[in-house]
C-alpha cells in the first residue's frame, strides 16, 4: 500500500534566491514506473486524482493502467505524458485524453512543461524507447525553455551513474538545466523517490506517485510497500 512520507520543500530563504517567477499554484499529481502491476493499489491513486490540477506520466507505465488513469480521473484534469524505457513508441497512441509531450512544451494552467521520453540505450530494440546521448542531445538542445521539464531518466549529475548503468542519466539534461534554468526538473525511472538541487532547478525523483504543489513547493512521495 501507499504511505505518505513527511512533506518536503524548500525553505522561504532557499525561495528568495531562486531567480524563478512564481507559479500559478497548482498540484500537480506524478505518476511513475509502475512497470504493469499496481493494481491492488488502484483505490488509493483513485483517491488522489481528484485534488490534482494536472497529471502527469513519466514513464513505464503499461497501457491498460495509463487508459484506467484516464478514465478515473475528472475530466477537466489535463493529462501529458512522456515514455519510459519499457514502453513501446506506439503505446498510447489508443488514449486520446493523454497529451504527448515529448520534443514539445505545452502551456497548461500558466505552466510551461517541457518533456523529453526515454532513457539512455542499453540495447538494440527499435521498439523500446530508448535514445542515445547523442540523440537524446539534439532533441535537449532545441527545446525551448520552460518551467517544468519532463523526463523519463535523471541528468547525469543528480547521481552520476557509470556509463554501464541501466540508470546512467544524460549529460544532456544537465546542459539544458545549466542553460534554461527550469524551476523544476521531475522525472522517474530510479525506483526511489528523492529530491535534490542541480543549479538553480529543484530535480524531483518519483518512485509510483507523488504529489507536488508549486505555489508552496510542498512535495509529498508515496511509497509502495516493495514485494517480498
Amino acid at each position: 500500500m501507499f504511505h505518505d512520507l513527511k512533506p518536503r520543500k524548500i525553505t522561504n530563504a532557499m525561495r528568495q534566491a531562486l531567480p524563478f517567477r512564481q507559479l500559478p499554484e497548482n498540484n500537480i499529481l506524478i505518476i511513475a514506473d509502475w512497470h504493469y502491476r499496481l493494481r491492488a493499489e488502484w483505490g488509493e491513486i483513485r483517491s488522489r486524482l481528484p485534488s490534482a490540477d494536472i497529471a502527469l506520466l513519466l514513464g513505464d507505465i503499461g497501457y491498460s493502467d495509463a487508459k484506467a488513469l484516464t478514465e478515473a480521473a475528472p475530466p477537466d484534469v489535463p493529462m501529458l505524458y512522456i515514455l519510459g524505457n519499457h514502453n513501446v513508441w506506439s503505446e498510447y497512441r489508443r488514449i486520446p485524453r493523454l497529451q504527448p509531450l515529448d520534443r514539445k512544451v505545452i502551456e497548461i494552467n500558466g505552466i510551461r512543461f517541457g518533456g523529453i521520453s526515454g532513457s539512455n540505450r542499453y540495447s538494440d530494440s527499435p521498439k523500446r524507447v530508448m535514445r542515445t546521448e547523442e540523440e537524446a542531445a539534439a532533441i535537449a538542445g532545441q527545446l525551448p525553455a520552460c518551467d517544468i521539464l519532463c523526463t523519463h531518466t535523471c541528468a547525469y549529475s543528480y547521481q552520476k551513474k557509470e556509463t554501464h548503468s541501466l540508470h546512467h542519466g544524460y549529460h544532456c539534461l544537465d546542459q539544458y538545466i545549466r542553460r534554461c534554468r527550469p524551476q523544476y526538473h521531475l522525472f522517474g525511472h530510479l525506483h526511489e523517490s528523492g529530491r535534490k538541487r542541480i543549479g538553480h532547478t529543484d530535480c524531483i525523483c518519483t518512485y509510483v506517485a507523488s504529489m507536488l504543489n508549486t505555489k508552496t513547493d510542498e512535495w509529498v512521495p508515496f511509497l509502495r510497500e516493495m514485494d517480498g
